[in-house]
């Protein structure tokens, strides 16, 4: 009795300190939920899903400046005309915390969005981006308040490496300057095992 007392408590133990995260709503949900409205916003659903992001933020020569880790959940909303993204990264002195949205806009055939954080206090970005299928790519057109009161223009492009992975570099504009100023790596998450069957199987 104690054996086997012994060996659940390990079990237990085992199956608490396994680092994993939870599924994303995409991943539980996605059989359930209803198809895309189009063929554009379909290309969306590769998006879909829990990822750790490593971010590295550069100086104007290029040099990396500081790295910071965090997580991306994006999930489908609104019966799959858009997709959420819920960003968020820790560094030793501050958390930065982002909600966008994005969906296909087939007036103007391209896709819209915005972007709210707890960093800008004067507004939200809005986006404006284009899907590349041949590059697997999206580059996105933003424009957000500046701290000076003005607006300040960003052009991020975000390429799948493969279904795993992808990596999104941001250029700030300034007139004819263009800047490198960050790259974000993002890894696709792997989701908790199902404990229920893991003790069924024990």
């Amino acid at each position: 009795m104690r054996t086997a007392r012994t060996s659940l408590v390990g079990l237990a133990l085992i199956t608490l300190v396994v680092p994993c995260v939870a599924p994303s709503f995409g991943q539980r949900y996605a059989k359930e939920s209803p198809p895309t409205p189009n063929d554009q916003t379909a290309v969306l659903d590769q998006f879909v899903g829990l990822w750790n992001v490593v971010e590295q933020h550069l100086d104007p020569s290029g040099q990396v400046t500081a790295t910071v880790k965090g997580t991306e959940e994006i999930t489908w909303v609104l019966d799959h005309h858009a997709i959420r993204r819920e960003y968020s990264t820790k560094s030793d002195s501050a958390a930065y915390k982002a909600t966008g949205f994005l969906t296909w806009n087939d007036a103007s055939k391209a896709y819209n969005g915005i972007w709210f954080d707890n960093i800008s206090v004067a507004g939200p970005t809005t986006v404006t981006a284009t899907w590349d299928d041949k590059s697997r790519s999206m580059t996105f057109t933003a424009e957000g308040p500046d701290r000076a009161g003005g607006r300040q223009a960003y052009k991020t492009i975000e390429q799948f490496e493969s279904d795993e992975t992808r990596v999104a570099t941001t250029f700030r504009i300034r007139g004819s300057e263009v800047t490198k100023i960050l790259e974000v790596r993002y890894q696709r998450a792997a989701p908790c095992p199902d404990r229920l069957r893991i003790i069924a199987d024990q």
